[in-house]
């Protein structure tokens, strides 16, 4: 029905409704106030007041109110049913108990003051949800609610549980020695003092320079060596001189090797004589040790200009 007829019906019906005067019983809604509760039923279902929609659309829902308004307003009451979402609250202790008087306020509006365990009808949206009971502390809960969602399970704990702290033990008796027992007077202790032990030694490192002495004895090996191999050049140079100057013809070849040779004994003479010296410094300056060393050198130098021997002690 269009609300340009609704309109033309109700301007007609109050005329009636007027010229009848209070003929209609009073119980029941006349046709103006079935007219205006279909109007502000559809009102409210657009704002989501679900609940004060459906109420407008049970008064409209009268036999009383004419068919065509009657039918569409039976119509919504159903829809409205479906529509509006139900919870059921609840409401404990901080034990677990149960709590039934307990007093629920929905957005600051007292909703019901005590609980049955029944579904509850809340309009769609979030909503502020307050629950007070005796001798508990008020709780403050944010919801959001959604249309057409039912028998919501809500479950709000008032109160916190207390743990009892567990005693402490108890310290154990300290037993009286037998002269108390006995009546006599305690001896005092002598105080004890506790000396400082000294911090223990630092391990002594000890080397017997043993390496070192052996890289001695090498170095003074090579150096008898180089001196022997000089002392073979020195040799080898006078016979090549002597070969020059008493031989009935020049030989250049002997000449040169004379060089050759006389240069060698200086080159291998300087040599030896470092590493001589390098062995006896390396052997004075290593650290005296318990044991000797186990190698010994010793060089032996034979009549023979060629050479010279070498001899190993153990």
């Amino acid at each position: 029905m269009s609300r340009f007829r609704r309109a033309l019906i109700f301007a007609s019906l109050l005329t009636v409704s007027a010229a009848a005067g209070g003929s209609a019983r009073a119980a029941d809604p006349t046709t103006v106030e079935c007219m205006a509760a279909t109007e502000t039923s559809l009102s409210l279902r657009h704002q989501h007041k679900l609940r004060e929609a459906r109420a407008k659309a049970l008064i409209c829902s009268a036999p009383s109110c004419p068919n065509d308004i009657r039918e569409e307003c039976v119509r919504r009451v159903g829809e409205l049913n479906v529509a509006i979402p139900t919870i059921v609250f609840d409401v404990r202790d901080a034990d677990g108990g149960d709590l039934v008087a307990v007093k629920v306020s929905l957005d600051g509006q007292l909703l019901t003051d005590h609980l049955d365990g029944t579904a509850v009808a809340i309009d769609p949206g979030p909503h502020t949800f307050t629950f007070e009971a005796a001798g508990q502390p008020r709780v403050e809960k944010k919801l959001l609610i959604r249309e057409g969602q039912k028998d919501r399970n809500e479950v709000v704990t008032l109160g916190t549980r207390k743990v009892a702290a567990a005693p402490a033990p108890a310290p154990a008796p300290t037993p009286a020695p037998a002269s108390a027992a006995a009546g006599e007077p305690l001896a005092t202790p002598a105080p004890v003092v506790s000396t400082p032990s000294p911090p223990p030694a630092a391990p002594e490192t000890s080397s017997d320079g043993h390496g070192q002495r052996v890289a001695a004895v090498i170095v003074g090996a090579v150096g008898i060596a180089a001196v022997g191999a000089g002392i073979y050049f020195s040799y080898l140079t006078h016979s090549l001189e002597n070969s020059v100057m008493t031989g009935p013809t020049f030989n250049p070849s002997d000449d040169s090797s004379g060089h050759t040779a006389h240069t060698l004994q200086f080159v291998m003479y300087g040599a030896g004589a470092a590493a001589l010296a390098t062995a006896v410094i390396l052997y004075a300056v290593a650290p005296s040790g318990h044991e000797q060393s186990p190698v010994a050198l010793a060089p032996a130098i034979g009549p023979q200009l060629a050479g010279g021997t070498l001899q190993v002690r153990f």
